[in-house]
């Protein structure tokens, strides 16, 4: 399996992302087609949810940086990220740090399991490892136990939490670790 950042001239593994994108949907709350953006601040379930499942979600999350996970030439899955996020949350958390906030983490259901997850938040620690006061930050679901428990065995910390953010008793917790 290779782990690297995905170059922009890799139209095949962007066709693969796509498709993982489509067959995650439904995994995140709320669906990612009834999001317009990775960054968008109402998250709610009662957001309807797009004619075009979640195609508007995949067009924005491609300007993003990606890390991908590769096996056979085949994406085994990714994540995403926008390097310098400017978000509030983050900036209280490490003033002054270059923020790397990652938006989207998925993996195929067939290689779940298998710390792939794990490794490529690595790779993303690695590349930003290099810069000067960097943070690598999330957030996720108070449900969603398999990214929290990626989070916390990778010495993230728990920095903020917004109540029934994403529908009532669904918080939305907010994750950040430092890069020496």
């Amino acid at each position: 399996m290779e782990i690297y950042r995905l170059a922009a001239d890799e139209p095949v593994i962007q066709e693969q992302i796509k498709a993982l994108v489509f067959a995650c949907d439904q995994e995140f709350y709320p669906p990612l087609s009834s999001r317009t953006s990775s960054t968008q601040s109402h998250l709610n379930t009662s957001d309807s949810v797009k004619e075009d499942g979640p195609l508007t979600y995949y067009e924005e999350i491609k300007q993003q940086s990606f890390i991908v996970a590769v096996e056979d030439s085949k994406l085994i899955g990714f994540l995403t990220y926008i390097q310098d996020y400017p978000q509030a949350v983050f900036a209280e958390y490490c003033p002054g740090c270059n923020n790397h906030y990652v938006t989207t983490i998925c993996v195929t259901k067939a290689n779940r399991g298998q710390k792939i997850s794990h490794q490529l938040y690595e790779e993303l620690e690695k590349q930003t490892a290099s810069t000067i006061n960097s943070v690598v930050s999330t957030r996720t679901w108070s449900e969603n136990y398999a990214h929290i428990n990626v989070l916390e065995k990778r010495d993230y910390q728990m920095i903020y939490q917004l109540n029934n953010h994403r529908g009532e008793g669904i918080h939305t917790l907010y994750f950040a670790k430092q890069i020496m």
